[in-house]
């Protein structure tokens, strides 16, 4: 990953694969900004003048100057602007930027397009990113329409051989949906050896609503252990487990107490709360 602190814009030669500057203004003239500048004008409120900046600079721009500014973009939902940037970026092999498009196509409800995802994070790793792996891991084990619990083990594994040991949640996913309880526990306490205890919590508490019918159904377990995940955790999905749960067909079912934590989760930035969100609106309007 590259290292943010590093200036966005750099003093350079025009970029030869665009054109000339149509402003009368030398690049001397504006303003040398950072990243960091950056995202503070955009939380001012400046994002029209940051996108001026960004427009006028452009013929300076390196690959690595797009995909740093597409995330930067991203990071304050700034879809489209952000798809532009990342988009010259991954056209160039930029893995960083290929790594935000994928989240984008693969993550985000309004732009979802599972089979490009897919695409994008396959030919990552033929580039040799193996943080693809994790990504490619979690859709085949998350997203019904491709759903591959062999696929998804096949990657977690390589995610772990990688250092990204968060895949053994992913591991106990898969075998949460496999109905083999036992082996899924024994891959979430491996996330507390590793350090991962909030996952490992998220992971057991799911467990044990969806282990209908079994030994290990135990929802009342369930809701303890996600309400201490949103109350002593500072993540932007922290909320959004628990928020599931009174989604699901138990007796702790409670639809309006989800919705609020799927709105407590927006408002710090949990992307998966908003999609879950849209879809409990649209399942309400069809009704």
């Amino acid at each position: 990953m590259k290292n943010l602190l590093k200036n966005l814009i750099k003093k350079l030669t025009p970029n030869p694969n665009h054109n000339e500057p149509t402003s009368s203004e030398n690049i001397e003239d504006l303003p040398l900004f950072t990243p960091q500048l950056l995202d503070e004008w955009i939380k001012a409120g400046k994002t029209d003048e940051v996108l001026a900046l960004l427009e006028k600079y452009e013929p300076y721009f390196t690959t690595e100057d797009y995909a740093i500014s597409g995330e930067i973009l991203l990071s304050h939902n700034l879809i489209d602007e952000a798809i532009y940037h990342l988009e010259i970026a991954a056209n160039e092999n930029d893995l960083y930027a290929m790594n935000h498009l994928g989240f984008i196509y693969g993550y985000r409800y309004k732009y979802k397009d599972l089979p490009f995802a897919l695409e994008i994070f396959h030919t990552a790793i033929e580039l040799g990113d193996k943080n693809a792996y994790f990504s490619l891991a979690d859709l085949y084990s998350e997203e019904i329409e491709i759903l591959d619990l062999n696929k998804a083990l096949h990657y977690a594994e390589l995610a772990i051989k990688n250092g990204e040991y968060s895949a053994y949640y992913i591991i106990g996913r898969c075998y949460t949906i496999r109905h083999d309880y036992a082996q899924a526990l024994r891959a979430f306490e491996q996330l507390k050896v590793h350090g991962l205890v909030q996952h490992a919590l998220m992971g057991i508490g799911i467990l044990h609503y969806e282990a209908i019918n079994s030994e290990f159904y135990k929802p009342s377990y369930a809701e303890e252990l996600l309400k201490k995940v949103a109350l002593e955790y500072d993540s932007p999905d922290k909320y959004f487990e628990l928020a599931r749960f009174y989604t699901a067909e138990t007796p702790f079912k409670d639809i309006e107490r989800a919705i609020q934590l799927f709105k407590q989760g927006i408002s710090i930035g949990c992307i998966y709360s908003e999609a879950e969100l849209e879809k409990l609106s649209e399942s309400s309007a069809q009704d």
